[in-house]
């Protein structure tokens, strides 16, 4: 009887039950906040592409649809593993517009959250037309 009652009083466990409920809720949260951070700054770094290829051809004397792609593309190496980047139209005048488009597929850093909330891999896709100057 004396054992029983000095389980009863003894709080030396509640500590380690507490973490137990707490950690995996704790890690989700951290390694999806990872997740999201990191595909927040691939999509920056593809729109930044997409932008500096634009302004590139725009200012640039890019007559050539080949050239004018392979300029964009450069400066869109900024980020690793692009995969498409499209220039339009195939012919440039003073004055018209020139759209760029930059599109790759990212994975995730972590991949700790299911495919369900975050897919693996995802496609980041950015879209951006300047006038010739």
């Amino acid at each position: 009887m004396k054992i029983l009652s000095k389980l009863r009083k003894s709080e030396r466990g509640q500590s380690l039950v507490e973490i137990a409920l707490v950690l995996p809720i704790l890690l989700i949260l951290i390694l999806g906040s990872m997740d999201v951070g990191w595909l927040l700054y691939a999509k920056i770094s593809v729109a930044e592409a997409a932008r500096e290829g634009a302004r590139a051809v725009s200012v640039l004397d890019a007559t050539e649809f080949v050239n004018a792609q392979s300029v964009a593309l450069g400066k869109a190496t900024v980020v690793t593993g692009i995969k498409v980047v499209t220039v339009s139209p195939s012919t440039y005048t003073k004055g018209s517009q020139v759209t760029v488009t930059v599109s790759t597929k990212i994975s995730p850093l972590v991949g700790f959250l299911p495919s369900t909330i975050l897919p693996d891999p995802v496609t980041l896709q950015s879209q951006v037309s300047m006038r010739m100057e």
